[in-house]
């Protein structure tokens, strides 16, 4: 027998509600997470939420919605899969698909606690072919991906912007944008704020299949899921900056294997 005990306001399908902790100590602090990829950190007593804030914060931008949260997970992992609603395949027996699965993770920020996604250290079983650059300036309109070609792949760097910067990563036609001057992080239609640290540095993760592009940015901070149809026959990669300073400080691309066939 159901019994009405609270109500939540702003919440309307697929609500996650779970436990977690602050940089994974003790302190414990309940979420509840919404379809659309924004969050309410607060307390629970088993019958009434109670938010720590006003409105929501927002982790998920783009093609995501109604993820699920996998329960008992090994070492208390918060493992979360979301739909990537939107994404089309014409002359596919399907449609759309799953947004690769991630970790979750609350950290204390500048701003406050804040949950962080980070692609689940497994699929690093599908990594081959590792590629790395040394250190560089990015300069002005040069390609520094030049000669570097990739199909299913992914990306892992470290790039330092100045205050103008704006740089492009782009991949089989589709663009990956920073914008320093504007703090936002942009892939195809959908926009993103752009986390950079003190020093302008931004942890970037991109893993691009063949009918989509998922962004991590400031180590998991802001995740971004778009879904895009590349050419198969374009595998060329480029990094550019098209205004102020950027530096790339790591960089590092695995071609990706498929998870069915291993090759």
């Amino acid at each position: 027998v159901w019994r009405f005990e609270s109500r939540l306001p702003g919440f309307f399908e697929c609500p996650e509600l779970v436990e977690l902790t602050i940089d994974g100590g003790a302190e414990p602090k309940w979420m509840v997470f919404a379809a659309d990829g924004e969050y309410v950190l607060g307390s629970f007593d088993g019958r009434v939420f109670r938010p720590d804030h006003e409105g929501k914060y927002r982790l998920w931008y783009g093609n995501f919605y109604a993820s699920q949260l996998y329960s008992d997970a090994p070492e208390g992992r918060r493992v979360q899969i979301g739909w990537a609603r939107g994404n089309d395949y014409p002359g596919m027996p399907f449609n759309q698909g799953m947004t690769v699965p991630v970790d979750l993770s609350l950290r204390e920020t500048e701003d406050g606690p804040r949950l962080f996604a980070k692609p689940v250290p497994e699929l690093r079983t599908l990594r081959a072919d590792h590629h790395s650059l040394a250190p560089a300036d990015l300069p002005p309109g040069d390609n520094t991906l030049a000669g570097i070609e990739a199909d299913v792949f992914e990306i892992d760097s470290t790039l330092e912007l100045d205050d103008e910067a704006v740089v492009t990563l782009g991949v089989g036609g589709a663009k990956v944008v920073l914008n320093a001057a504007q703090r936002t992080l942009r892939c195809g239609g959908v926009e993103a704020p752009l986390p950079l640290d003190e020093d302008g540095r931004v942890r970037l993760q991109v893993l691009v299949d063949r009918g989509s592009i998922e962004v991590f940015a400031g180590d998991g901070q802001v995740a971004l899921a778009e879904g895009v149809l590349l050419p198969r026959g374009d595998k060329a990669l480029t990094l550019h900056t098209a205004r102020g300073k950027a530096r790339m400080v790591s960089f590092d691309l695995w071609r990706l294997q498929s998870i069915w066939s291993g090759s």
